[in-house]
């Protein structure tokens, strides 16, 4: 590590250095094998674009050109798959709490939880649960138009951590969260 321009090189103990690499550690990532190329995720980052707003975008284009890209790599290509192996609007029509949420998008204490993406591939009539300022008695299943989600207006952010979940499992820690 270089901390000025003046050659000098420190040595962190238990960090190693981009010389002490191998090609293969260079290769991983949380101990996994890079399998998603840049490509791939480029093509998936595409696909998602409109379902991040405009600052979520910049920020995940810049850190797939980062230290971590392949994180990101690895990420934008998941969400997509999941996106695409979202059922349409009224495929878990009658389902209840036992629809499957595919994805949620945060702004504060305001959650929504989409269970079935618009029939036409577009962000215009996704279907789902919404919770604002985590007033649990009002909630309810309705009709989210992402679009307006990702707006700058409101600027909800689509959650890269969640995954696929039961709506009764979402609204049983909802209930332990918010009592």
């Amino acid at each position: 590590m270089r901390l000025f321009e003046d050659n000098i090189h420190i040595e962190i103990p238990g960090r190693p250095t981009p010389s002490t690499r191998s090609p293969e550690a260079e290769s991983r990532l949380d101990g996994k094998v890079n399998s998603v190329s840049r490509r791939d995720a480029v093509e998936a980052f595409l696909r998602l674009r409109l379902f991040m707003p405009e600052r979520q975008k910049r920020i995940v284009a810049t850190c797939m050109n980062g230290e971590e890209r392949q994180y990101f790599f690895d990420k934008m290509v998941e969400i997509a798959a999941t996106v695409e192996g979202m059922p349409v609007t009224y495929q878990q029509d009658g389902k209840g709490d036992e629809a499957i949420a595919h994805l949620h998008y945060f702004l504060g204490d305001c959650h929504w939880y989409i269970t079935e993406k618009d029939r036409e591939g577009e962000v215009e009539q996704a279907f789902g649960y919404a919770i604002l300022h985590g007033d649990l008695i009002n909630a309810e299943y309705g009709y989210i138009p992402i679009t307006e989600l990702v707006d700058t207006g409101v600027g909800a952010e689509l959650d890269f951590h969640f995954k696929p979940t039961p709506m009764a499992q979402i609204k049983q820690a909802l209930e332990d969260r918010y009592g």
